[in-house]
């Protein structure tokens, strides 16, 4: 089994995805970047795993994975759904290299976390176009539109008070 990105409500963990959507409701982000991604909804991959077990074939690797997103999608929906002022400004891919550059380099010193790494900028500028339909084909993996995802996580957020 193979899952893409992994995220959905209940992130108790704090992963990169949950701190995203904080910081992008918090203000934080006064500016976009560029690039698209692909994640599967936790809920569908604890499905897609069970599947697997129970109708996958010995040796046989799944894609648990989603559609691509772009960035400027996924801003567009926190903002629909949280309210919190939409990116209108997206920052060129070569400015943001060099900030995740730097930023990546603050890090090993400051030992803080910050967003923008080199390998986020990597995992944002790759091929991210997986496709499950072996998955789907084999397994009746089935997974629940990317907007559902995002509600569910800020609906989860808002209901936790951590936006």
């Amino acid at each position: 089994m193979y899952p893409s990105g992994i995220c959905g409500p209940n992130d108790y963990g704090n992963g990169y995805f949950t701190n995203f959507i904080i910081d992008f409701v918090s203000g934080k982000l006064s500016a976009g970047f560029p690039g698209s991604f692909n994640s599967v909804d936790v809920r569908d991959l604890a499905e897609g795993v069970i599947a697997c077990i129970e109708k996958g074939g010995n040796g046989e690797g799944y894609i648990l994975s989603n559609s691509k997103v772009y960035m400027a999608d996924l801003f567009h929906l926190i903002a629909k759904y949280t309210g919190a002022k939409d990116v209108k400004t997206i920052v060129p891919l070569p400015v943001i290299k060099v900030i995740a550059f730097f930023g990546s380099l603050a890090t090993k010193f400051s030992k803080k976390p910050i967003l923008i790494t080199t390998f986020a900028i990597y995992n944002l500028i790759r091929n991210n176009d997986f496709s499950c339909e072996k998955a789907k084909r084999v397994l009746g993996f089935n997974p629940r539109p990317y907007e559902e995802t995002i509600r569910d996580m800020v609906l989860w957020l808002k209901n936790d008070g951590r936006i």
